[in-house]
């Protein structure tokens, strides 16, 4: 899987970045921040034209390998959008119907993955997303990966900490479904915390922080609402 560029093709500068071109449409910029895109015009597809020699879906674990060696990223970095994956994939597709006949078609096949340190995923920030066209070429390449250095290391507050937290309004709702609509917290009569993972936000600053994401059911008296609550993870108090 590679997108390389004959060195006649089009190439322009602007700070730390190189910009790339070719006849055939493609495009390619590269950041010194660690910012990589990659696309191709858009194939037009029909019932009689269809996509050819895409990669099947069990070929994509290794193809999404190769792919994070050949970009230099170390695989223990590596975490799927689901805590046990390294990659997920997926395969947007089309459907033409002919009569009584329908014909799909699949363009290309998706990769995603995000950042991980020391096991501990990445929201809102490194990550990648690559689709894989005809014939195992890519279409799409998306990825921000930027140089990280540990600068501090912090003490972590206690599970009595976070439920001092919770009872004194220091966390924040995370996103709902748009099914359950606005929660009335003056009403909940208890919180259930089910699970607790540790989580960076790598926002539009230079630093990343960590939080902690508790997964937990309310109880509002008539129903259970299963929500996500976001809390600090720094205790400050031994700062």
């Amino acid at each position: 899987m590679a997108c390389s560029f004959p060195e006649q093709e089009i190439k322009e500068r602007n700070g730390n970045e190189v910009f790339l071109s070719d006849k055939a449409g493609r495009k390619l910029s590269i950041s010194a921040s660690g910012n990589i895109h990659y696309e191709t015009p858009e194939a037009k597809f029909s019932p009689t034209k269809l996509a050819q020699g895409v990669p099947l879906m069990s070929e994509l674990p290794g193809l999404a390998t190769n792919f994070v060696r050949q970009i230099g990223i170390p695989i223990s970095e590596v975490m799927g959008y689901f805590e046990t994956d390294k990659f997920n994939f997926s395969e947007p597709l089309t459907m033409y119907y002919v009569g009584d006949t329908t014909i799909t078609n699949i363009a290309f096949r998706s990769i995603k993955f995000r950042r991980s340190v020391d096991r501990i995923p990445f929201v809102g920030g490194d990550g990648a997303s690559v689709d894989i066209g005809e014939y195992g070429k890519p279409a799409r390449i998306d990825v921000t990966w930027h140089d990280l250095k540990r600068l501090k290391s912090y003490p972590t507050v206690s599970q009595k900490t976070i439920t001092s937290f919770l009872r004194h309004g220091r966390t924040f709702q995370g996103l709902l479904p748009m099914s359950i609509g606005a929660i009335d917290w003056s009403a909940v009569k208890s919180v259930t915390v089910k699970k607790v993972l540790p989580c960076y936000f790598a926002g539009t600053t230079e630093k990343v922080y960590p939080f902690l994401v508790l997964f937990a059911t309310l109880d509002n008296g008539q129903e259970s609402v299963d929500v996500q609550i976001e809390c600090p993870m720094i205790d400050e108090t031994k700062l």
